[in-house]
């Protein structure tokens, strides 16, 4: 089999004031080969494409590959630019059996709210009959579109992330099933959208109706007619039609067994909806709790500022409170290009005063003055070691470790999500040696601190990602809509079918 393989992968926070420029793409950005020689040996969707291909012998084509840490709202000259790369990167278009997308599931663009749609779309009529299977990150908001015109949609199973090569070989698997002579052009979807807003920490596969609901759909999956199911939990920081939980389910054959599994996960899913709800701690009493803790590490999880959420990472409101209380032993990761430079400029040793921080927006509280020692400067660059996309290459830009009234400030050139140990590897911080902890994330933070920590307080700070989900002005969305609303809902009236 020759199969094609590439992406377009982005998480849009659509209430960002900014819009994200080619230039966040550039640092992944990888065309043919060079995708292979860069995520073939790593546990990304690419590298589980990969894997799956070699191991079975198959011509791999690769298209293009690129992928930006969450942010704002893509440019439409951006957009443009990526869209025109993927499509100009191989003649080989005609030579392909099938087409391995890796997508997120969650982009927007300024002229367009479902672009992976369009963009899922447009790869399908370059395809033809050929079939096209998409993976799609759990925060996935799928929309219809992008039903219509692939084989099928693999989601990941796991929140925090790691499963994500697992769920790149099912992919493979249906395609290989589906090119098969026994299973050809029979694969057929269901597809259930549930009006319901889920935050981040409230949709975890770790605990509670999430976890219960993913039991569930891997019950489903051993029926040999059902494919493949997926389970999103959404993304509810874009403002778009599609955004809220969804399933889908890919089965060979007769829709009856699908439907049951559709109905009966989409059912608890529904009547368990007052428990996908969070409450969070307030600043002053988070860091009066933390200050009374006899055991270490202490986490402080600055959820609004959550950098795999599409944040600016530069949120002050923690830092400003460790440094007024003197909370020596604090570590906390500021993303500030401006303070970097500066640093750079006076070199490791010296001691410098500078504000940080709050310089994006006035969402995220302002900047912070502080008086520090500069001891260490470093590219900031390197390779995942813990469970999320391990082996692949995290780019925090140019980065500085400030360290002011005892307390370690990280400052990076670029925002950078917590998914990893190298983050703090790098800049020789052992978190398990530490006091206090702040990460700017919700959950997935998880494999990025490598140790047990002897408490997670979860902040109500201010930001784009807050659990406070009225402080948003939704617009798009599809109403009524739980927790915003209170209306009635019928699964069985709202089960959608497609056939390829």
């Amino acid at each position: 089999m020759k199969i094609g393989i590439g992406g377009i992968y982005h998480e849009t926070n659509t209430f960002s004031a900014t819009r994200t420029g080619i230039e966040s793409f550039k640092r992944n950005y990888f065309i043919g080969v060079d995708m292979i020689e860069n995520l073939g040996k790593s546990s990304t969707s690419i590298g589980g494409f990969i894997s799956s291909a070699e191991k079975n012998n198959d011509v791999i084509i690769p298209v293009l590959y690129t992928a930006a840490t969450p942010s704002a709202t893509i440019s439409k000259k951006a957009f443009r630019k990526l869209v025109n790369d993927f499509f100009h990167s191989t003649d080989d278009w005609e030579k392909m059996d099938a087409f391995l997308l890796a997508q997120h599931g969650a982009m927007s663009v300024e002229d367009n709210e479902d672009a992976e749609g369009y963009f899922i779309k447009k790869v399908k009529r370059k395809l033809g009959e050929r079939p096209l299977v998409v993976t799609v990150d759990y925060h996935a908001n799928i929309s219809e579109k992008m039903i219509c015109n692939c084989a099928s949609i693999v989601g990941y199973d796991t929140y925090p992330h790691v499963d994500i090569f697992e769920r790149a070989v099912d992919a493979y698997r249906i395609v290989k099933a589906i090119n098969s002579t026994a299973k050809h052009d029979c694969l057929s979807n269901i597809f259930l959208k549930l009006p319901i807003l889920g935050v981040p920490q409230a949709i975890s596969t770790e605990e509670g109706v999430f976890k219960q609901a993913m039991e569930k759909v891997h019950y489903y999956e051993e029926d040999p007619d059902i494919a493949n199911i997926t389970l999103c939990g959404g993304y509810v920081y874009a403002d778009r039609k599609s955004t809220g939980i969804s399933i889908v389910a890919s089965y060979w054959g007769e829709s009856g067994k699908a439907k049951r599994a559709v109905v009966d996960i989409g059912k608890f899913i529904w009547d368990n909806r007052e428990r996908i709800t969070v409450e969070n701690t307030g600043v002053r009493e988070a860091l009066a709790q933390a200050s009374a803790s006899a055991d270490f590490p202490v986490i402080l999880v600055d959820v609004a500022d959550n950098v795999g959420g599409g944040t600016p990472g530069d949120g002050t409101v923690i830092l400003k409170g460790l440094l007024d209380r003197e909370m020596v032993g604090s570590v906390v990761y500021i993303a500030d290009p401006e303070a970097v430079n500066s640093c750079m400029k006076k070199g490791v040793g010296k001691n410098i005063k500078l504000k940080i921080g709050g310089k994006t927006d006035d969402v995220h509280g302002g900047p912070v003055q502080v008086d520090g020692y500069i001891d260490t400067i470093s590219d900031g660059e390197f390779t995942n070691i813990g469970k999320n996309m391990t082996g692949m290459k995290t780019k925090m830009g140019k980065s500085v470790l400030l360290i002011a009234g005892g307390i370690k400030i990280v400052l990076t050139q670029y925002p950078t999500p917590p998914f990893d140990p190298g983050m703090f590897l790098k800049m020789g911080i052992d978190p398990s040696k530490e006091r206090y902890v702040v990460v700017k994330g919700a959950v997935a933070w998880k494999t990025g601190i490598n140790t047990q920590p002897a408490r997670a307080i979860y902040v109500d700070t201010p930001g784009l990602c807050s659990a406070d989900l009225n402080s948003f002005d939704y617009r798009m969305i599809s109403r009524p809509v739980f927790p915003l609303d209170e209306f009635d809902f019928i699964i069985e009236d709202n089960i959608k079918y497609y056939s390829n």
